[in-house]
């Protein structure tokens, strides 16, 4: 008897913004088919390195109030 281990859902893509024009982003993305929660993660490089700032959610929106303002920022669902 095999048993098989299911696959990783895909990841949702890297979310980008050239500029936040205040300490609140609001952040929006697709629904993984087969993903329990998100873990969001915020970098000033689209090359990272992300440090995560949110995990366990169960829906498809968060609202960043940490982000640095007036700085470019990346998003990594």
């Amino acid at each position: 008897l095999a048993i098989a281990s299911p696959a990783a859902p895909n990841s949702p893509a890297v979310l980008g913004l050239t500029s936040v024009p205040a300490t609140s982003v609001p952040l929006a993305w697709r629904a993984v088919a087969g993903a329990a929660s998100y873990t969001l993660a915020r970098a000033s490089s689209s090359a990272g390195p992300y440090s995560d700032i949110a995990s366990g959610l169960t829906g498809t929106t968060y609202e960043d109030f940490s982000a640095p303002a007036n700085t470019a920022v990346f998003y990594q669902v």
